[in-house]
């Protein structure tokens, strides 16, 4: 498999739907890998060790929510779905039918607070976790 301008190997040990790719610079310390399922989507793990999302030929890194505290996913008195991350709440603003979401501070109507998270999948792609109150 050539992604960009790197070559991986089909790791031996692979079955099924979920297939592992390894750089082929591994015996030279490389740790990459590729995750593909059913041949669609891309999860590898970069040089350093981190995990990346691949989707359409973008990279994604994993994003931890504020001072490394990871989200929660709960939903609001009223039933709506909500995140929250240190101490604040984030709503759901746009879902478009598919797994990318993009979420505001709950206080961006009485505030104008501008604070963002962008998930895909449940998984924190991005965050602007600078709140204005």
């Amino acid at each position: 498999m050539l992604l960009g301008s790197y070559r991986y190997n089909k790791w031996v040990g692979s079955k099924g739907r979920r297939v592992r790719w390894v750089c082929s610079q591994k015996t030279a310390g490389c740790k990459a890998k590729i995750y593909t399922f059913d041949d669609k989507s891309l999860f590898t793990v970069s040089r350093f060790g981190k995990p990346v999302l691949v989707l359409n030929g973008y990279r994604y890194n994993k994003a931890s929510g504020k001072d490394g505290q990871q989200p929660i996913f709960t939903t609001s008195n009223r039933g709506n779905p909500m995140i929250q991350i240190g101490g604040c709440n984030f709503s759901l603003t746009k879902n478009g039918g598919g797994l990318k979401r993009r979420w505001v501070c709950s206080k961006w109507g009485s505030t104008g607070c501008r604070a963002t998270i962008t998930t895909l999948d449940d998984v924190v792609l991005k965050s602007n976790l600078n709140h204005m109150h």
